[in-house]
């Protein structure tokens, strides 16, 4: 089973003494784990699901805060104190998590030194600066190329799968713009044979040429991803 890499890079002796405080739970495709507005139960350490972090416009348009799997959380709101936050989180694509109470992780993560206090933190920063350079890159940068980096960086955090749950809806949140203008360019990745689309399901074809058709931000987000995969894991995987 693959792990979350906030907590494979956690000291063996702290991953011993957290370990039963984690629940092992399986996300369906769609679930929502943090709704705007509504108290904040747990916190979700993903394992091999992709979890979208979004703010509603208020005119039934979305726009991308954040994008995690096994290099995020869900829930990360509680280590800032706050237990309603404005933003929604959903496992867009289904998988496992490690899930930890609001009352569990106060107790024996935020309330005593604990080595998962300055994960989470490198994490709300990552998240942070994340978001900051979708905006740049929602400036910059044709909606094709956004699409085939979103849909690169979803592939990257569900290994082995080259088909997952996509729909309009989803990608007009990921881009930005009205679901018809995402079906545009949903179209115009399907002509270049990158992707097939049906069912509201994404079935990549071509992987290479996803990755070459990315725009130039891709380099910038996965940079964060490989120097968590890089880290010296200390303690195994909770599986």
């Amino acid at each position: 089973m693959a792990t979350n890499l906030l907590i494979s890079s956690l000291p063996a002796e702290e991953h011993r003494r957290l370990e039963s405080f984690f629940e092992r739970v399986n996300l369906a495709d769609g679930e929502e784990l943090v709704v705007a507005g509504r108290p904040i139960g747990f916190v979700w350490f993903i394992q091999n699901a992709v979890i979208v972090t979004s703010q509603s416009l208020g005119n039934r348009m979305r726009t991308p805060a954040g994008l995690a799997g096994n290099d995020g959380v869900a829930g990360f709101e509680l280590w800032l104190g706050r237990d309603i936050s404005p933003l929604s989180t959903v496992a867009e694509v289904g998988g496992d998590a490690l899930r930890m109470s609001a009352g569990n992780l106060q107790r024996e993560v935020l309330s005593r030194p604990s080595p998962l206090n300055q994960a989470l933190a490198d994490y709300v920063f990552d998240f942070v600066t994340m978001g900051a350079q979708m905006a740049v890159c929602l400036q910059s940068h044709p909606p094709e190329e956004r699409l085939c980096r979103w849909l690169q960086m979803i592939q990257l955090r569900a290994p082995g799968r080259d088909r997952f749950p996509l729909s309009e809806s989803l990608v007009a949140t990921l881009l930005n713009t009205e679901p018809h203008t995402a079906l545009l360019s949903i179209r115009v990745l399907e002509q270049a044979g990158l992707i097939e689309y049906h069912d509201h399901q994404i079935h990549v074809l071509d992987k290479q040429g996803l990755q070459d058709g990315c725009c130039e931000c891709m380099s910038l987000f996965q940079k964060r991803l490989s120097r968590l995969q890089n880290l010296p894991g200390t303690s195994p995987a909770l599986d």
